[in-house]
């Protein structure tokens, strides 16, 4: 049944690639002829909300044009936080852990909703969030934020509201990354982590979210190049028969839908060569390997599907098991029913941004009372700010001159201390705050000896460092809303809510 043609498109359909260019035109310059099973859209394809439905219309209709029955997957990680493809002119809501912090189901359903309906209104179909890894490795480089917290109740509690709320809007919402990769030391971009967790831990801790939310029907689940080593020690669970079909298929009962991270991600990439890769991923009981960069890498990745299909090493059955559940995705969610392009953005979901990072605002101490702030000038200081965070230092600023402060600052090029009466430092560190790298930013500002408030805008685990008689503020993120959120509570205008989603280690 696929030999020849029909191996080739068939291993097309279980292939989603990504792509350079914002236009109709530039997509299918770099697709080519290939009806492959879709597409993932990155920064590098999103402009605005509007070029992007002009993409994704001409997306679907050269699937048409190609012979396709059904629509293309059109996927983006739109996690919120600092993994957002739509930015301009959409919501930017908080990241996972803002969402943790908030502790509030209502709200996490609410995000859900409104992150589908701006995907639907630019003519996505497929969002690969949300992350519920549960963040419980202090010195994990690639989680982070991305992470409703540490408690794997809540993890799920909150998780499965985000999908719930997501899928009612019509567009399909992915777990991931199973079975976690919250408890790892290494970024499986750049090498292969290893979890030395035994079975039980395994299941009361990284596998509770993936099961509720593989019981409220999520669409698809998206595996973790990582390898578990109480479930199999050798092979990272996208290739594993043992994880995908053994635990996730046939214990956890899933029959939906499950892709991979990126093939060319290192951890498999150094590894493996894609044409065998992309095979082991389909025998272990993925249905679409994800390969979202190289156009070399996609074709390989595609023949060697084709030759193991044509050699019978991917039987017919195993194929039409990918196939069927591929295509009904795609006939389900492949084309959701348009919405105004007046969704996106909308000040509907921006005051429900606003009112997620209000509610997820931590004070985690105040021992002096100085929040609110006095009525007087402020120094706005700033540790490791990289130039993307640096832009968030001056939105802050702004909300603060918002709000009536005189602010000075920032305070990495000024020799000597402005006058000032109090200062606010805003921190993107994610893992210990004093080092080597950032250690003399600390030191100045200890010795200005001011009345110091530090905001923490990434993962809080560092905060146990800052010195105790200063006042802790976790904020997980800082998006416009956050920033913004954050002036006010400093104005006394709201008061905090959130609480720690993460516990932070005390020296």
């Amino acid at each position: 049944m696929h030999r020849g043609s029909d191996a080739g498109k068939a291993a097309a359909e279980m292939v989603l690639v990504g792509f350079v260019g914002t236009e109709p035109h530039e997509a299918m310059r770099a697709l080519g002829e290939v009806a492959w099973g879709g597409v993932i859209l990155f920064s590098r394809n999103v402009r605005n909300p509007r070029q992007l439905r002009r993409l994704t219309q001409g997306l679907r209709r050269r699937w048409r044009e190609l012979g396709a029955q059904l629509p293309p997957l059109i996927a983006v990680d739109q996690e919120g936080g600092r993994v957002a493809r739509l930015r301009t002119g959409a919501t930017r809501f908080p990241g996972a852990m803002a969402l943790g912090a908030t502790a509030d189901d209502c709200l996490a359903r609410a995000q859900g909703r409104a992150t589908a309906r701006e995907l639907r209104a630019v003519g996505a179909n497929l969002n690969l969030a949300p992350v519920l890894d549960v963040n419980s490795m202090l010195s994990n480089p690639v989680i982070g934020t991305r992470s409703l917290g540490a408690d794997p109740e809540s993890v799920a509690r909150l998780g499965v509201a985000f999908i719930r709320g997501h899928q009612e809007q019509g567009v399909a919402a992915t777990a991931k990354h199973f079975p976690g990769h919250g408890d790892t030391d290494r970024d499986s971009h750049r090498e292969l982590p290893v979890v030395e967790a035994d079975e039980p831990t395994l299941w009361k801790r990284e596998l509770l979210p993936f099961r509720r939310a593989v019981a409220e029907g999520v669409a698809v689940v998206m595996t973790a190049h990582v390898v578990f080593k109480a479930l199999d020690p050798v092979l990272p669970a996208t290739l594993s028969p043992r994880v995908i079909d053994g635990l996730l298929r046939d214990r956890l009962g899933y029959h939906g839908v499950v892709v991979t991270d990126c093939m060319e991600m290192r951890a498999i990439a150094d590894r493996y060569d894609p044409e065998e890769a992309a095979v082991l991923a389909i025998e272990a009981g993925c249905d679409a390997v994800l390969v979202s960069h190289s156009p070399q890498f996609q074709h390989r990745s595609w023949r060697g599907l084709v030759r193991a299909i044509n050699e019978g090493r991917l039987t017919e059955r195993r194929v039409a098991q990918s196939l069927d559940r591929l295509r009904r995705l795609r006939r389900l969610w492949g084309e959701p029913a348009p919405l105004p392009m007046a969704v996106v953005g909308c000040d509907e979901h921006q005051q429900l941004a606003l009112e997620i990072a209000r509610a997820s605002l931590t004070v985690v101490r105040d021992p002096r009372g100085l929040i609110p702030l006095q009525p007087a000038t402020v120094l706005l200081a700033w540790v490791d700010l990289d130039s993307g965070a640096a832009d968030g230092g001056r939105d802050l600023s702004f909300w603060l001159r918002e709000a009536g402060f005189q602010v000075t600052g920032p305070s990495r090029d000024q020799p000597t201390l402005p006058p000032a009466r109090q200062v606010v430092v805003l921190v993107t560190v994610d893992g210990p705050l004093v080092s080597e790298r950032h250690g003399h930013e600390w030191s100045r500002i200890q010795r200005w000896q001011l009345p110091t408030i530090v905001i923490s805008t990434g993962v809080p685990f560092g905060l146990g460092e800052v010195p105790g008689h200063w006042s802790v503020v976790a904020a997980y993120g800082a998006e416009p809303c956050t920033l913004m959120a954050l002036a006010e509570l400093l104005a006394g205008r709201v008061s905090h809510r959130g609480r720690l989603p993460v516990p932070i280690p005390r020296e």
